[in-house]
């Protein structure tokens, strides 16, 4: 188990700089309700938003990501 840091969901390659999961997941769920709204299912896009990414909580993606970095 990973302790005392966050999950991280990217980390970008001109300066380092890291995204957590959370950050993430919450920027794209919003972008995906903004979408999904054309089509009146708002809230599907906000949890398909939420949920597209969520396996990057595991101990062997942040064991990857950490290894990258």
């Amino acid at each position: 188990m990973i302790k005392n840091q966050s999950y991280i969901a990217h980390v970008r390659k001109t300066d380092k700089e890291q995204q957590s999961v959370a950050t993430h997941l919450q920027e794209v769920a919003e972008i995906a309700k903004t979408l999904a709204a054309k089509i009146n299912v708002p809230e599907a896009g906000e949890l398909i938003g939420l949920l597209h990414d969520f396996g990057k909580y595991s101990v062997t993606f942040q064991n990857y990501i950490q290894s990258g970095t």
